[in-house]
């Protein structure tokens, strides 16, 4: 009986160690925002999820998938974007980022391109 209930405290301190470190990872919250070459591009990101949108005219695409932000082979802040198309294919693309603000209004970089948050 001692011995399960050792396994078990043990276990349990393992699973909490495992959350604290999981819930430090950089998020962001909100939308962003900003002009492209020929539209608008908007960010919204929730949890660790993302949904880009990108609008010309009166037409609109999205895509959604999930984001982490971590550094590169050499210690640069990176995105990194994972979307799934139709057939279960998944793709990760990594971009460059920052964030900052001006005057009291959020932004973040991808690639050097700024968008505030909304």
């Amino acid at each position: 009986m001692k011995t399960a209930i050792k396994i078990t405290a043990v276990a349990l301190v393992a699973i909490m160690l495992v959350c604290a470190f999981a819930s430090c990872a950089k998020t962001l919250s909100g939308s962003y925002s900003g002009k492209a070459l020929l539209g608008t591009y908007t960010y919204e990101f929730k949890g660790n999820k993302v949904t880009r949108a990108y609008t010309v005219g009166n037409t609109t695409t999205t895509s959604e998938g999930t984001y982490e932000i971590a550094k590169d082979e050499n210690g640069n802040q990176v995105i990194k974007f994972t979307t799934t198309d139709g057939d279960g294919k998944s793709t990760t693309t990594s971009s460059k980022f920052s964030e900052g603000s001006v005057d009291g209004k959020a932004f973040i970089e991808i690639d050097g391109v700024r968008y505030t948050k909304d």
